[in-house]
């Protein structure tokens, strides 16, 4: 049917091109007088494209920035794409290593080009060493064979001494299963 395949180029260009929010409506027929020939009349809601400008990247190049949250990962419709990069970009940073990273989003848009562009400022600070993970308690171990189990079954940024909470928690929850597995059934940290 060409109609269909009319509506799914469009729609494809759409998503292609960054139309974020953009719907086809339509068609509208419109005949001509005699009723020998039809227009098809299609509209389109909300016709900005998207982009965005990275600034304050200094850990990736440029280029790997803007890899890192390209439009093709999101889908058509998203609510707040600004958000939706922003958090991305922040939850990457994160799981590098910088636990006190900023990163916030502002939306400008340009009707007479039919743009939103998306300003991303990053705040990079340092990426968190890990000093040391003391345990305490009713141990059954030396602290290091806690602290080494943890480092080796969690991810290579432990591993490398930088902090992420998501692979400390990994590490920590590997833990809990070795020692169960062990015989430690109540185990908690």
């Amino acid at each position: 049917n060409q109609i269909e395949g009319l509506r799914k180029q469009t729609e494809d260009f759409l998503q292609n091109h960054n139309y974020l929010h953009s719907e086809l409506i339509g068609p509208e027929l419109k005949y001509d007088s005699p009723g020998t020939t039809i227009r098809l009349l299609y509209k389109i809601s909300e016709p900005y494209r998207y982009d965005y400008i990275i600034d304050g990247v200094q850990y990736f190049k440029r280029t790997e920035a803007y890899q890192l949250i390209h439009f093709d990962n999101m889908p058509r419709g998203t609510v707040n794409p600004s958000e939706e990069i922003g958090e991305k970009l922040r939850q990457t940073y994160l799981s590098l290593g910088f636990s006190n990273v900023e990163v916030r989003t502002q939306i400008r848009q340009f009707d007479t080009q039919f743009l939103r562009r998306i300003y991303v400022q990053v705040k990079e600070s340092h990426r968190s060493r890990i000093q040391e993970i003391d345990f305490q308690g009713r141990i059954s171990r030396p602290n290091n064979y806690y602290e080494n189990f943890i480092k080796q079954n969690s991810n290579d940024l432990l591993e490398k001494g930088y902090y992420s909470r998501q692979a400390l928690d990994v590490g920590l929850d590997n833990l809990i299963t070795e020692l169960r597995n062990q015989g430690f059934l109540h185990v908690k940290i």
